[in-house]
Protein backbone atom coordinates (compact mmCIF):
# COMPACT_ATOMS: atom_id res chain seq x y z
CA UNK A 1 0.00 0.00 0.00
CA UNK A 2 1.32 3.78 -0.95
CA UNK A 3 0.23 7.31 0.70
CA UNK A 4 -3.04 7.09 1.96
CA UNK A 5 -3.91 3.71 1.74
CA UNK A 6 -4.45 3.36 -1.59
CA UNK A 7 -2.53 0.58 -3.69
CA UNK A 8 1.15 1.39 -5.21
CA UNK A 9 0.65 1.30 -9.58
CA UNK A 10 2.92 -0.75 -11.15
CA UNK A 11 4.94 0.78 -13.73
CA UNK A 12 4.99 -0.40 -17.18
CA UNK A 13 8.33 -1.80 -17.38
CA UNK A 14 7.28 -3.73 -14.09
CA UNK A 15 3.91 -5.22 -15.76
CA UNK A 16 6.48 -6.46 -18.46
CA UNK A 17 8.82 -7.93 -16.63
CA UNK A 18 5.76 -9.52 -14.39
CA UNK A 19 4.05 -10.95 -17.32
CA UNK A 20 7.93 -12.05 -18.84
CA UNK A 21 7.89 -14.52 -15.48
CA UNK A 22 4.74 -15.79 -16.15
CA UNK A 23 5.40 -16.98 -19.23
CA UNK A 24 8.28 -18.55 -18.17
CA UNK A 25 6.47 -20.42 -15.60
CA UNK A 26 3.70 -21.38 -18.13
CA UNK A 27 6.44 -23.11 -20.17
CA UNK A 28 8.04 -25.05 -17.25
CA UNK A 29 4.36 -25.82 -16.69
CA UNK A 30 4.14 -26.97 -20.31
CA UNK A 31 7.10 -27.50 -21.80
CA UNK A 32 5.54 -29.41 -24.91
CA UNK A 33 4.25 -25.81 -25.93
CA UNK A 34 6.12 -23.65 -28.02
CA UNK A 35 5.06 -19.89 -27.41
CA UNK A 36 6.47 -16.70 -27.09
CA UNK A 37 5.18 -13.19 -26.02
CA UNK A 38 4.40 -10.56 -28.90
CA UNK A 39 6.60 -7.40 -28.42
CA UNK A 40 5.28 -4.07 -29.60
CA UNK A 41 8.16 -1.79 -30.68
CA UNK A 42 7.83 1.49 -29.91
CA UNK A 43 4.36 3.58 -28.91
CA UNK A 44 2.00 2.91 -32.17
CA UNK A 45 0.38 -0.99 -32.30
CA UNK A 46 -0.87 -0.47 -36.56
CA UNK A 47 1.30 1.94 -38.35
CA UNK A 48 0.33 0.66 -41.65
CA UNK A 49 -2.93 0.81 -43.58
CA UNK A 50 -4.49 -2.42 -42.93
CA UNK A 51 -3.52 -2.83 -39.33
CA UNK A 52 -4.83 0.65 -38.37
CA UNK A 53 -8.04 0.09 -39.96
CA UNK A 54 -8.32 -3.13 -37.96
CA UNK A 55 -7.35 -1.25 -34.74
CA UNK A 56 -9.67 1.35 -35.32
CA UNK A 57 -12.92 -1.03 -35.97
CA UNK A 58 -12.52 -2.68 -32.77
CA UNK A 59 -15.09 -0.30 -31.14
CA UNK A 60 -17.43 -1.93 -33.05
CA UNK A 61 -17.42 -5.04 -31.45
CA UNK A 62 -16.99 -3.72 -27.94
CA UNK A 63 -19.94 -3.54 -25.45
CA UNK A 64 -17.80 -1.72 -22.96
CA UNK A 65 -15.28 1.16 -23.99
CA UNK A 66 -12.43 0.96 -21.35
CA UNK A 67 -12.25 -2.74 -22.57
CA UNK A 68 -10.44 -1.50 -25.70
CA UNK A 69 -8.10 0.92 -23.99
CA UNK A 70 -7.23 -2.05 -21.05
CA UNK A 71 -6.78 -4.80 -24.04
CA UNK A 72 -4.10 -1.74 -25.89
CA UNK A 73 -2.18 -1.86 -22.49
CA UNK A 74 -2.32 -5.57 -22.11
CA UNK A 75 -0.30 -6.25 -25.45
CA UNK A 76 2.12 -3.39 -24.65
CA UNK A 77 2.97 -4.79 -21.35
CA UNK A 78 3.79 -8.62 -23.25
CA UNK A 79 0.70 -9.95 -21.87
CA UNK A 80 -0.03 -11.60 -24.98
CA UNK A 81 2.00 -14.52 -25.27
CA UNK A 82 0.55 -16.64 -28.19
CA UNK A 83 -1.40 -15.91 -31.28
CA UNK A 84 -2.55 -18.40 -33.61
CA UNK A 85 -3.94 -17.16 -37.05
CA UNK A 86 -5.46 -20.10 -39.19
CA UNK A 87 -8.34 -19.57 -41.70
CA UNK A 88 -11.12 -18.45 -39.91
CA UNK A 89 -10.05 -18.92 -36.09
CA UNK A 90 -7.65 -16.93 -33.98
CA UNK A 91 -6.22 -18.07 -30.48
CA UNK A 92 -4.22 -16.55 -28.18
CA UNK A 93 -2.67 -16.97 -24.06
CA UNK A 94 -3.07 -13.76 -22.48
CA UNK A 95 -1.69 -13.22 -18.99
CA UNK A 96 -3.56 -11.74 -15.92
CA UNK A 97 -4.01 -11.99 -12.77
CA UNK A 98 -5.19 -15.57 -13.10
CA UNK A 99 -1.87 -17.64 -12.28
CA UNK A 100 -2.44 -19.76 -15.73
CA UNK A 101 -3.05 -17.42 -18.90
CA UNK A 102 -6.57 -17.22 -19.90
CA UNK A 103 -7.34 -18.70 -23.31
CA UNK A 104 -8.98 -16.13 -26.36
CA UNK A 105 -11.04 -18.18 -29.37
CA UNK A 106 -11.99 -15.74 -32.25
CA UNK A 107 -13.83 -17.23 -34.75
CA UNK A 108 -14.58 -14.83 -38.30
CA UNK A 109 -16.59 -16.48 -40.91
CA UNK A 110 -15.03 -16.69 -44.18
CA UNK A 111 -15.21 -13.70 -46.60
CA UNK A 112 -17.40 -14.82 -49.91
CA UNK A 113 -15.46 -13.95 -53.11
CA UNK A 114 -18.93 -12.53 -54.78
CA UNK A 115 -18.76 -9.19 -51.60
CA UNK A 116 -14.84 -8.84 -53.29
CA UNK A 117 -16.06 -9.03 -56.74
CA UNK A 118 -18.78 -6.55 -55.70
CA UNK A 119 -16.30 -4.09 -54.61
CA UNK A 120 -14.09 -3.88 -56.65
CA UNK A 121 -16.03 -3.99 -59.83
CA UNK A 122 -15.58 -1.12 -62.18
CA UNK A 123 -12.27 -0.09 -60.34
CA UNK A 124 -9.97 -1.38 -63.05
CA UNK A 125 -7.62 1.30 -62.67
CA UNK A 126 -7.89 0.62 -58.90
CA UNK A 127 -6.74 -2.84 -59.40
CA UNK A 128 -3.44 -1.85 -61.73
CA UNK A 129 -2.75 0.11 -58.61
CA UNK A 130 -2.94 -3.12 -56.43
CA UNK A 131 -0.96 -4.78 -58.78
CA UNK A 132 1.31 -2.33 -57.95
CA UNK A 133 1.42 -2.66 -54.19
CA UNK A 134 -0.35 0.59 -53.62
CA UNK A 135 -3.73 0.80 -51.91
CA UNK A 136 -6.23 3.19 -53.75
CA UNK A 137 -7.84 5.88 -51.55
CA UNK A 138 -11.00 5.12 -53.14
CA UNK A 139 -10.80 1.39 -52.03
CA UNK A 140 -10.64 2.87 -48.48
CA UNK A 141 -14.16 3.99 -48.71
CA UNK A 142 -15.47 0.99 -50.27
CA UNK A 143 -13.47 -1.47 -48.10
CA UNK A 144 -13.87 0.21 -44.40
CA UNK A 145 -17.43 1.08 -44.50
CA UNK A 146 -18.72 -0.68 -41.05
CA UNK A 147 -21.55 -3.34 -42.22
CA UNK A 148 -20.48 -3.67 -45.95
CA UNK A 149 -16.76 -3.70 -45.67
CA UNK A 150 -14.15 -5.79 -45.74
CA UNK A 151 -13.53 -6.15 -41.64
CA UNK A 152 -16.17 -8.83 -40.18
CA UNK A 153 -19.31 -7.60 -39.00
CA UNK A 154 -20.27 -8.19 -35.20
CA UNK A 155 -22.81 -11.33 -37.50
CA UNK A 156 -20.11 -12.32 -38.71
CA UNK A 157 -17.29 -12.66 -35.67
CA UNK A 158 -17.45 -14.42 -32.62
CA UNK A 159 -15.00 -14.72 -29.51
CA UNK A 160 -14.42 -15.84 -26.36
CA UNK A 161 -12.41 -16.17 -23.29
CA UNK A 162 -11.69 -18.18 -20.35
CA UNK A 163 -11.62 -14.84 -17.80
CA UNK A 164 -14.73 -14.27 -15.26
CA UNK A 165 -15.06 -11.15 -17.24
CA UNK A 166 -18.97 -10.50 -17.89
CA UNK A 167 -17.92 -8.17 -20.81
CA UNK A 168 -18.96 -10.24 -24.31
CA UNK A 169 -15.83 -8.39 -25.05
CA UNK A 170 -13.01 -8.40 -22.58
CA UNK A 171 -9.20 -7.00 -22.16
CA UNK A 172 -7.84 -10.07 -23.16
CA UNK A 173 -10.58 -10.93 -26.66
CA UNK A 174 -9.08 -7.19 -26.90
CA UNK A 175 -5.49 -7.45 -26.64
CA UNK A 176 -5.67 -10.37 -29.27
CA UNK A 177 -7.54 -7.82 -31.37
CA UNK A 178 -4.76 -5.74 -31.51
CA UNK A 179 -2.17 -8.31 -31.66
CA UNK A 180 -3.76 -9.23 -35.18
CA UNK A 181 -3.27 -5.48 -36.00
CA UNK A 182 0.21 -5.62 -34.92
CA UNK A 183 0.56 -9.31 -37.48
CA UNK A 184 -1.39 -7.08 -39.86
CA UNK A 185 1.29 -4.34 -39.94
CA UNK A 186 3.95 -6.87 -40.05
CA UNK A 187 2.76 -8.26 -42.82
CA UNK A 188 1.09 -5.65 -45.36
CA UNK A 189 2.86 -2.96 -45.50
CA UNK A 190 1.48 -1.43 -48.56
CA UNK A 191 0.11 2.40 -47.60
CA UNK A 192 -2.67 4.28 -48.79
CA UNK A 193 -1.35 6.39 -51.51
Amino acid sequence: MGYYGFPVRETVAEKRARNARALQNFKKLNPQVTIKQIQVKGNRIGTSFWGKAWCDNLSHYADYGNRICRGKSYLKEGAVFDLNIQKGTVTGLVAGSNITPYHVTITIRPLTNNRLVKKIDGNIESLEELAEGKFPIEFGHIFLTRNHGLFPTSKEITFKCTCPDSAKMCKHISACFYAIGLNLMKNHSSYLS
